[in-house]
């Protein structure tokens, strides 16, 4: 996650992107992935995206949600955010809060983690993935990314 955010800063730079009309300054991309490997489901992500892990209960399947999405609204997030030099707040009409530099309008993000957004990175935006780690057992079922 740090090496495909390091790359994509230097690809974005004024001074090596020459012609291509790429810029990482308000676009960035949330991640998940999951691997299977010698009996352990390695999950590792960065943003919103839920990675849930459906496990066979003698009555029907039960949810397991194996990392936490990265929001504003998660008292740790927004702590980092704001000793960044962000803010957290709600847009009128919205259930969600988003990250804004404080007293600014902008970018106004959903998300605490991505890679990319390199104007956010500077409010305490991150590429930080948060990794688990556990044992497959013979009830788990399947995965859905969402």
């Amino acid at each position: 996650f740090r090496k495909v955010q390091s790359a994509l800063a230097v690809m974005a730079s004024p001074e090596t992107r020459g012609n291509q009309e790429f810029d990482s300054l308000l676009s960035g991309v949330c991640v998940s992935i999951n691997i299977q490997k010698d009996g352990y489901l390695y999950t590792a992500t960065c943003g919103n995206i839920k990675s849930i892990l459906s496990k066979s209960k003698i009555k029907g399947l039960e949810a397991i949600q194996l990392t936490p999405c990265h929001v504003p609204s998660d008292f740790q997030e927004k702590k980092r955010i704001f000793s960044s030099g962000g803010e957290v707040r709600h847009l009128r009409n919205e259930d969600e809060e988003r990250v804004f530099y404080r007293g600014k309008s902008y970018p106004g993000l959903k998300v605490t983690r991505a890679i990319g957004h390199s104007l956010a990175s500077k409010i305490g935006l991150i590429s930080k993935p948060e990794i688990a780690v556990r044992e497959i057992g013979k009830t788990d079922s399947f995965i859905i990314m969402s």
